[in-house]
């Protein structure tokens, strides 16, 4: 605000007194003081002019010989702040001396927020006199405050400067983008003008607009000091996790949405081929690249910027959260959301679009949620129940809490009937041990019998094999000889002198899961230690098509933990895909 100087007050005191000024020798009649500021504030010629009390006076423009105290000036600066003037005016008060006596000056600025009431009552000038504002003159008061009120991203950035800027960007490359080719070359204005016509510049404080430092500034974090994005890699699925990664990505828009681009498709997208059948293979991607773009560009466009909250894009386990300050804004509310947008930063979102980061077509979450769709995601989850953030879920079509090998065929079946896993045997209950894994606290009721006389693996029936997957999706197992799962009473199992694994010299000991599960007390020729690496090996020989989820359901283990302790043996290869591969058991080196 500049201050007056003592010539312009001397000029003021001579003029014929007229709607900016308001002489007075009195010290008392505070509601004259206070209607005359009111009418000063509400500014009804729209002048954008300020106006002048000027205490100590006559008419004429004569002093009165008034002696200004402390008292006098706390009493008059008091009426800025006493609450009978609403919205509260702009005001300064200040003494001046001169040797025929002291003047106090009012300067008053026009208000943003017409109209200003004095308890209750309008007040405007009109010419020299102050009179209470008809209704007409009132509708024009807050027809004017509808046309002040702008958005925060077009109020002056106080204090900041065209060298706050990045001009050369702003000349070379955004202005010939909103700007028609022609008329630009025919634009002598200097760049001021120019900014100002594209509301990046407000020439009445001389200062650029808070949407040119959000979008063009060179350290909007100066002003603006939550204008960032703060990503988090937290181990598990939830804030307390151990923190994987973490970055910052800051700067003006147009060179922060470019990286923030890049380190969304390279670090947090990922892409994986997994069998859909026999001979075919398909791409599984985590989040669709496109679909957090959208709603990244969302949270940098309608965010609160005069937060001090970053946006916040934490990645976990199996999902991804994007917060950014502010809820709702305008016309959008829960019940409406999202068919009906308003904005909250209109001038930066223009600039989005003209530099094609976002359209304005309002159909930014409906995109999302086809694309979520296509990939297999769930639909993103929107929180819009905060009044002050607005957050949104995106779960991922990975799990990605275990890290899978390579190599290990990630098609299995989808269902093992228990008549697959189950062997008429009610002869042995105890000499086939089940593989331990100390840490993981495998079950103790796994037979691990081993045939001597079927060159199929498995479990046989003396000629051929006794059961097999059916593929075309039957869920059934077929016994190719004899329809049921024969016992092989010519001497079962046999010692095998390599693996450790006894038999019971009782003769044959098919695999019976319930009747194991029914003895837990039997603890009779179980293995200690890493165990389940072996009793894997020894399957994979007995039987090399066998799939990871015939072992996770033999051993009673998850398929990923089977698939660790697989990807632990390097010795034992998986050879082609799908049911067509097999297993193949190297030599140890």
């Amino acid at each position: 605000m500049t201050k007056i100087s003592k010539e312009e007050i001397l000029a003021l005191l001579q003029s014929t007194e007229n709607y900016r000024v308001e002489r007075t020798i009195s010290t008392a009649n505070m509601d004259k003081f206070c209607e005359a500021i009111c009418a000063f504030s509400n500014d009804l010629p729209d002048s954008r002019r300020k106006g002048y009390l000027l205490i100590g006076a006559y008419d004429n423009g004569q002093l009165s010989g008034l002696k200004v105290d402390d008292a006098l000036l706390k009493k008059i600066s008091a009426i800025r702040s006493d609450g009978n003037i609403l919205p509260l005016p702009v005001m300064t008060v200040e003494r001046l001396e001169f040797p025929e006596g002291d003047l106090l000056v009012a300067e008053v600025s026009p208000s943003l927020l017409p109209p200003v009431r004095y308890r209750g009552r309008v007040f405007v000038r009109i010419g020299p006199r102050r009179d209470i504002a008809s209704e007409a003159e009132e509708r024009i008061l807050t027809e004017r405050r509808m046309a002040y009120m702008a958005t925060f991203d077009a109020t002056p950035c106080l204090g900041a400067t065209l060298d706050d800027l990045n001009l050369d960007y702003i000349k070379k490359q955004y202005l010939p983008a909103v700007v028609a080719p022609d008329i630009l070359a025919e634009d002598s204005r200097d760049i001021k003008e120019q900014l100002s016509s594209i509301r990046l510049y407000d020439r009445t404080h001389d200062c650029p607009t808070y949407a040119a430092i959000i979008l063009f500034g060179k350290n909007p974090r100066y002003y603006l000091p939550g204008a960032y994005i703060q990503y988090v890699r937290f181990a598990g699925n939830v804030i307390g996790g151990e923190v994987l990664n973490e970055k910052r990505f800051h700067g003006p828009l147009f060179q922060m949405l470019p990286a923030l681009e890049s380190f969304v498709s390279d670090a947090i997208v990922t892409q994986r081929p997994v069998s859909v059948s026999l001979f075919r293979e398909k791409t599984v991607i985590n989040y669709p690249n496109n679909a957090l773009r959208e709603l990244l560009m969302n949270a940098c466009m309608h965010r609160d910027y005069q937060s001090n909250m970053p946006i916040r894009l934490y990645q976990f386990d199996d999902h991804i959260e994007i917060m950014n300050a502010g809820g709702l804004y305008g016309e959008a509310r829960p019940e409406n959301f999202p068919t009906v947008n308003d904005y909250r930063n209109p001038v930066v979102a223009e600039a989005m679009k003209e530099m094609k980061y976002v359209n304005m077509f309002n159909q930014g979450v409906r995109r999302v949620q086809d694309m979520l769709r296509e990939n297999g995601n769930k639909k993103a989850e929107f929180d819009v129940s905060k009044l002050t953030a607005f957050m949104v879920t995106v779960l991922s079509n990975l799990d990605d809490t275990e890290d899978v090998p390579q190599g290990v065929p990630q098609y299995v079946p989808q269902y093992v009937p228990q008549e697959r896993l189950n062997v008429d045997n009610q002869r042995n209950k105890g000499n086939q041990g089940v593989p331990q894994d100390d840490t993981e606290g495998v079950p103790q009721d796994v037979p691990q019998g081993v045939p001597q006389d079927g060159t199929q693996g498995g479990i046989q029936d003396g000629t051929q094999e006794s059961f097999s997957v059916d593929i075309q999706g039957n869920k059934e197992f077929r016994n190719v000889a004899q329809g049921d799962v024969q016992n092989d009473t010519q001497g079962g199992f046999k010692d095998d002198t390599e693996g450790g694994i006894q038999d019971d010299t009782q003769g044959s000991h098919m695999l019976d899961i319930k009747e194991y599960n029914g003895d837990k007390n039997d603890t009779q020729g179980i293995l200690k230690g890493k165990t389940l690496d072996f009793w894997i090996e020894k399957q994979i020989k007995i039987n090399p098509k066998i799939t990871t989820e015939e072992l996770a359901v033999l051993s009673e283990r998850s398929i990923i933990t089977i698939k660790r302790h697989i990807s632990n043996l390097a010795h034992i290869k998986y050879v082609g895909s799908g049911y067509s591969g097999h297993w193949e058991v190297r030599d140890k080196r």
